[in-house]
């Protein structure tokens, strides 16, 4: 005769289930010899397919992905790589869960100190701030995200003075917004703004990681800056600049970018910094295939 699980063999049955799913679904198969390896995470199955593996236990589903993201998030490439992949494990686990407030933050937080990854960390910080609406550091780092991350200060102050509406805000961000709302949108402000933030009255993992992080910040500041100049000079005089200097003479940039000694910004081919002469041999390259003097 046949009988039917108990509800704890039905919670360790999904479990399992989940577990077998990850196996196949959640990580990435080897790659060929001849193919670079995997970098992020492969996206999870959709939550409507993890609530049915899991037989109506969502968290436990939102528990296996937990432990993957975890896992992804403290190997040696993950930082490196931007965190690629887990604002979908993220989803996931707070789509399943959605009263986990950890996911929210983590991701967000580190997300939200990586460069290039502003767009992906303001959805998982919007999230958490529709699910808890009254807590002002989730608008406080949506603010974060769009001045460090997308050099956008009339979206960052919509997002800081939020912040400021709700009880138990910090003190200090009354003065950063006047701050704010008196500064402008360039890479040496953006330094002096992060500078004061980390002066400020943080918690120690949160001044730590924006320690660690800041010259990443900055130095993408100054990367979206050029690239949009050359864009600008681009478009409006019908050529390539072939070097910074020529973007600040020609009023596109207000003054020269930071750069450590002996290290120069190529903006032809890609925006980076470089040994000097790596740049000249570079723009020697690109002016002899143009035929240009």
């Amino acid at each position: 005769m046949k009988t039917s699980p108990g509800p704890g063999s039905k919670a360790v049955l999904g479990v399992v289930l989940l577990l077998a799913l990850g196996g196949n679904l959640f990580l990435a198969p080897p790659p060929p010899p001849f193919e670079p390896p995997v970098t992020g995470l492969q996206a999870p199955p959709p939550s409507a397919m993890l609530r049915v593996a899991s037989l109506g236990r969502p968290q436990a589903a939102a528990d296996v992905l937990w432990l993957r993201l975890v896992s992804f998030i403290g190997s040696d490439t993950s930082e490196a790589n931007g965190y690629l992949g887990i604002e979908t494990f993220l989803d996931r686990i707070t789509d399943l869960a959605p009263n986990f407030s950890l996911p929210y933050w983590m991701g967000g937080i580190l997300l939200a100190t990586s460069p290039g990854r502003s767009e992906a960390a303001d959805q998982i910080l919007a999230k958490g701030e529709r699910k808890y609406p009254d807590d002002w550091e989730f608008s406080q780092w949506r603010g974060f995200v769009a001045y460090f991350g997308e050099m956008d200060i009339p979206k960052a102050l919509q997002h800081y003075k939020n912040a400021v509406a709700k009880p138990g805000h910090a003190p200090y961000l009354r003065s950063f917004i006047k701050r704010l709302e008196a500064s402008q949108t360039d890479c040496f402000a953006m330094s002096n703004s992060m500078s004061e933030l980390v002066a400020e009255k943080q918690s120690a993992s949160t001044r730590d990681l924006l320690v660690s992080r800041a010259g990443k910040i900055i130095k993408n500041c100054v990367t979206m800056t050029l690239k949009q100049a050359a864009a600008s000079y681009r478009l409006q005089r019908g050529q390539i600049a072939y070097d910074v200097q020529t973007l600040v003479a020609q009023g596109f940039l207000a003054k020269m970018p930071p750069a450590p000694n002996g290290y120069c910004w190529a903006i032809i081919k890609r925006t980076e910094l470089l040994p000097c002469d790596e740049v000249a041999a570079e723009i020697t390259e690109i002016k002899k295939e143009a035929g240009v003097p």
